[in-house]
């Protein structure tokens, strides 16, 4: 009678880890579809990736572009050699006196 109550025990048991097993492989079956396939999934995860590369290159240019123009902002407000030759090349600006020939090819 005793062996019997425990065979049912058993059996009831492995039952219930059967059971168990095979509601975990379904659960982590889905979860990895999910993951793999669903809206925030791995194509999502990797088409983001690619968006954040694109935008920390163009920050570093940004930045550059930011150095270079704070360069020349220096440039112009204390070099007076410098502005001179922006004068004379940008503008055609010439000292008293001075005269500029312009060669046309």
């Amino acid at each position: 009678m005793k062996n019997q109550r425990l065979e049912v025990i058993q059996r009831r048991q492995r039952r219930r880890a059967r059971l168990f097993l095979v509601a975990a492989v379904v659960g982590n079956g889905l979860l990895s579809y999910s993951l793999a396939f669903g809206p925030m999934g791995m194509p999502r995860f990797f088409e983001t990736r690619r968006v954040q590369v694109a935008l920390e290159a163009e920050i570093r240019a940004l930045r550059d572009e930011i150095q270079t123009r704070e360069g020349n902002i220096k440039r112009l407000t204390g070099d007076k050699h410098y502005i001179e030759g922006i004068a004379r090349s940008r503008l055609g600006l010439s000292k008293d006196g001075e005269l500029i020939y312009e060669f046309v090819h």
